[in-house]
């Protein structure tokens, strides 16, 4: 009679974390930003990518590194949803309809300094040492192209600050089919022409101050919103050869391109931050739980300090494994001596997260002996390796179904307080 109970509780397990898995897996188009996006384009598709679009412009980058970010525009969600209030579509229907909300960051930049390091973010990297910036959507199309021609080379190419050029270059370059676009009749577009004289040439050769810049703009129109693409072009002029035989070549810089959605230039709300005072007030009461049973219980002299330094071990092994695997995507930016100081910090930071969790677990293990919980032995089991008993056993099988039910509880939390779940890039994990 006792066993048939056992395996009907092990099966009452079995089914409720199965069932926590399907509601999971049901509502997970509700709350997951991926809904919908395609996940083909990976990181390395978009720095060759990113290369080979170098290569068209004539952009010389060879003495810079390229660095990846995985671009997520939740914010950008957030305002969409705060300002079309009910109309939003759902972010799998806006996903499917190839709005850019995933995507590649990409920067080419030069080496940073000790400051800069500490704070390896797109916008911060390309602030300070950027030279290029190119956005890719999970399609691989171009998104946005920016340059700082005070860091680099400019990109210069033959041809004619003109429309006709222009369209050439969104299209052969960029990639994008103009067949539904109409060329914006507005301010957008500088009626001076694209030829100049001879003198007006000289004068711009003598000139730091370049006036001949134009910027275009196609428009697709949409339901609401139109699809636009804008393109700016510098008439440039570029000296080759030596000063007995030196050549004059005409032609255009490209200073900025971009593809946006009219939507996606909504201003971006405020974010709320009680979520985030929520989380570290948590957080704190979390740590400082910890702190005080699991030095309550070492100042009794309850330790065992073999499972205590080989859990605070592994954990320091996992954190800066992190984040030494995170920091691989940085190592063209990082010259000698930024990278041991943070190499250092990276190895500190996983000490202390170690020896946190080596005191959490200390003061668990602790509680869980003096209220004489039956687990307490199954944990035992596990340390003298003894995997294959049937409480072990049923303790795994536990374990797994808890985590099951608790994704299903996650799911409908998400759910129904409207918050998504997204990925995030970060040297901290």
């Amino acid at each position: 009679m006792k066993r048939m109970y056992l395996i009907n509780s092990v099966w009452t397990w079995i089914i409720t974390g199965i069932c926590g898995l399907i509601l999971f897996v049901a509502l997970k188009d509700h709350f997951d930003f991926m809904a919908g996006a395609p996940v083909g384009y990976s990181k390395e598709s978009a720095i060759e990518q990113t290369i080979e679009l170098f290569r068209d412009l004539e952009i010389d980058a060879d003495t810079m590194g390229i660095v990846p970010f995985i671009l997520q525009r939740v914010g950008l969600f957030s305002s969409v949803r705060d300002s079309l209030k009910d109309e939003i579509p759902s972010i799998e229907e806006l996903n499917r309809n190839n709005f850019f909300l995933h995507g590649w960051d990409i920067i080419a930049a030069r080496s940073i300094g000790i400051n800069e390091s500490f704070n390896l973010t797109a916008s911060s990297i390309y602030d300070t040492n950027g030279f290029i910036r190119v956005r890719w959507d999970n399609q691989g199309n171009t998104r946005l192209l920016e340059i700082q021609p005070d860091r680099g080379v400019p990109p210069f190419m033959l041809g004619e600050n003109s429309l006709s050029f222009a369209s050439d270059m969104v299209t052969d370059v960029f990639g994008y089919d103009l067949t539904d676009y109409e060329i914006a009749d507005d301010d957008f577009i500088d009626d001076r022409p694209g030829f100049l004289s001879e003198e007006q040439r000289r004068e711009l050769i003598d000139s730091e101050e370049d006036e001949h810049t134009r910027i275009y703009r196609w428009e697709k129109p949409g339901n609401e919103y139109k699809d636009v693409i804008e393109l700016e072009l510098q008439t440039a002029v570029r000296e080759e050869g030596t000063e007995l035989d030196r050549t004059v070549l005409h032609g255009v810089a490209v200073n900025r391109f971009e593809a946006y959605n009219e939507a996606e230039k909504i201003p971006l709300a405020d974010s709320n931050q009680d979520y985030t005072i929520f989380f570290l007030i948590t957080i704190v009461l979390i740590m400082l739980f910890v702190f005080i049973e699991g030095f309550g219980q070492l100042f009794k002299g309850k330790v065992d300090w073999n499972r205590i330094l080989l859990i605070a071990l592994i954990i320091s092994l996992f954190v800066y494994g992190w984040r030494f695997i995170y920091l691989l995507n940085f190592t063209d930016l990082l010259p000698g001596q930024v990278n041991i100081v943070l190499h250092f910090n990276m190895i500190l930071y996983g000490l202390v997260m170690g020896i946190f969790a080596g005191i959490a677990y200390l003061g668990w293990e602790a509680y869980a002996r003096g209220q004489k919980r039956f687990q307490i032995e199954l944990i035992d089991a596990f340390w003298r390796g003894k995997f294959f008993v049937n409480e072990s056993g049923k303790a795994i099988i536990k374990g797994f179904s808890l985590g099951g039910l608790m994704l299903g509880i996650t799911a409908l939390f998400l759910t129904f307080s409207g918050l998504i779940l997204y990925q995030f890039d970060s040297q901290f994990g």
